[in-house]
């Protein structure tokens, strides 16, 4: 008896509806967007806000649309590329399925069924490769107050001086080093040998670190627990004679000080637990 037809059933591409969600940052100097890391910084003030300007309101709703484009055109691109390796793969299945067939009238018959489905296929996924943004609309704001402890005059100066002090340690090791603390990544430093990465935030103590502690933002320990061992905080202390010094150096703060950051915006590290904690070698 002739052996039956295989069949074949090439599964149809299901439609997506994805949500996209940005978060606004409006002041004097415009709308941009910013990262969700930044909500880790904020606190109930607990006193009456302010109404949302209308300008302002307009000026973040134009930013969400900008954002918006530029994912749509970022995603078209990336599953355009998608779309031409999987079209190579799909039109090379019907040959490839239909080989076994030692019948000729029946591989041909399969064969044909089988470019069906592929153009079938193939016409899901050109649909599913253009990629449509609907209304964009506002979920919510509210209003951000500055706050926080007093800054430090002498902060500033502090935060130049172990910068450099940290870059130039780095480097005399054999680290590449690019100061990004302008960037709001969430640490002021990153650098690079080889294949190795430390992502380095880095406090400067005008004094005794030991004595005065250091900082924590909500924003800098949430990247430091997404990070892990790659991100390191770098104390450097006697910064008022204008060199500064090595307090200590810590890999993975957020699970270092674990037992400090609870519910907490801004952390305060005592200097004795950086004491007890601190590793003074250089990262090889």
């Amino acid at each position: 008896m002739p052996s039956p037809t295989p069949q074949h059933d090439l599964p149809r591409v299901p439609r997506l509806l994805t949500v996209w969600l940005f978060l606004v940052r409006v002041d004097d100097t415009g709308a941009r967007v910013i990262r969700w890391e930044y909500l880790a910084n904020l606190a109930p003030s607990g006193g009456p806000g302010r109404a949302f300007h209308p300008a302002r309101a307009a000026d973040a709703d134009s930013a969400a649309r900008e954002a918006a484009r530029a994912q749509q055109a970022d995603r078209t691109n990336a599953l355009a590329e998608w779309l031409a390796a999987a079209r190579h793969d799909l039109e090379r299945l019907p040959d490839a399925l239909t080989s076994d067939i030692a019948d000729s009238a029946k591989r041909g018959a399969e064969r044909r069924r089988l470019e069906a489905a592929v153009a079938d296929n193939l016409a899901d996924l050109h649909q599913m490769a253009a990629v449509q943004v609907g209304e964009v609309r506002r979920v919510g704001w509210s209003h951000v107050t500055p706050a926080g402890p007093p800054p430090d005059p002498a902060e500033k100066d502090s935060e130049d001086i172990s910068m450099r002090l940290v870059a130039r340690t780095l480097r005399s090791g054999g680290w590449g080093v690019a100061d990004v603390h302008a960037e709001d990544r969430g640490y002021d430093l990153l650098a690079i040998k080889g294949r190795r990465q430390l992502c380095i935030e880095v406090k400067g103590v005008w004094h005794s670190a030991s004595a005065s502690g250091v900082v924590l933002t909500g924003n800098e320990l949430l990247i430091a627990g997404q990070m892990g061992r790659d991100y390191w905080l770098w104390v450097v202390d006697g910064c008022s004679d204008g060199m500064g010094k090595t307090f200590g150096v810590y890999a993975d703060p957020a699970a270092e000080f674990a037992g400090l950051t609870r519910d907490q915006t801004l952390v305060r590290v005592p200097g004795s637990v950086l004491k007890a904690a601190r590793q003074e070698a250089v990262p090889a």
